[in-house]
């Protein structure tokens, strides 16, 4: 099904997301962004996952290393928009398996070079932001082995206080097989946005080993509250 994924940057780039890069940028507040998310609910699930929640992502991959918390708030209100309407069980798993891969990402992407070139050090807001977002699910997916993996990884994270090569492959892995297990969810004949959301998913986990790589060669730009 796959396969059939053409022209994926060019879809995405239909589609403008002003508003997020306005926060991102500290230009709005969360709050006004929140309330120019909130007037689009009305609107049919198609527009908004085409027109809103796509758009977001990509903005939140192409600046992942500068959103910091700012990114935590903004998956966590997804997050929230998913929980309160009825889509297909698949889809609702692709894009929450999507927003766990996206936790990693900002912790990594957010994360200072250490003395030693080959280890990153946390940020503690950031840290802190994303195990406080995990456990807030709990409620939502009691019983998801993929929330409890990633709880246990950013605890870990930590209490070591150090992101090495061992646990950014560790990370990747896990979200290469999330990724795997959630396409076998998906039947065929279903809408093209599922294909588009599973390539995105594959394009961001893979990045996750290039952030880390990033960082371990280059000094982080602080990242932004």
């Amino acid at each position: 099904m796959r396969n059939n994924v053409k022209n994926f940057n060019e879809y995405l780039d239909i589609f403008n997301d002003n508003y997020t890069n306005l926060y991102l940028e500290s230009n709005i507040s969360f709050k006004e962004w929140e309330t120019n998310f909130d007037s689009l609910n009305e609107n049919k699930i198609i527009d908004i996952l085409q027109v809103k929640i796509i758009p977001i992502l990509k903005n939140l991959k192409n600046k992942i290393k500068y959103v910091g918390v700012k990114g935590i708030n903004i998956l966590k209100k997804i997050l929230n928009f998913i929980k309160s309407i009825r889509i297909q069980p698949a889809l609702k798993k692709l894009l929450v398996t999507i927003i766990f891969i996206f936790i990693f990402g900002i912790v990594l992407a957010s994360a200072a070079t250490g003395s030693n070139p080959n280890e990153l050090i946390p940020n503690e807001d950031v840290i802190n932001a994303a195990i406080g977002f995990i456990n807030d699910m709990e409620d939502i997916f009691p019983d998801s082995m993929d929330r409890m993996k990633t709880q246990a990884y950013l605890i870990d994270l930590k209490d070591n206080g150090i992101i090495d090569h061992t646990w950014s492959e560790k990370i990747k892995k896990f979200g290469d097989l999330a990724i795997k297990v959630v396409t076998r969810d998906i039947k065929e004949g279903s809408p093209k946005y599922f294909n588009y959301l599973i390539k995105f998913g594959e394009q961001l986990n893979g990045y996750i080993v290039e952030i880390f790589n990033d960082g371990t060669s280059v000094t982080l730009l602080k990242t932004p509250k």
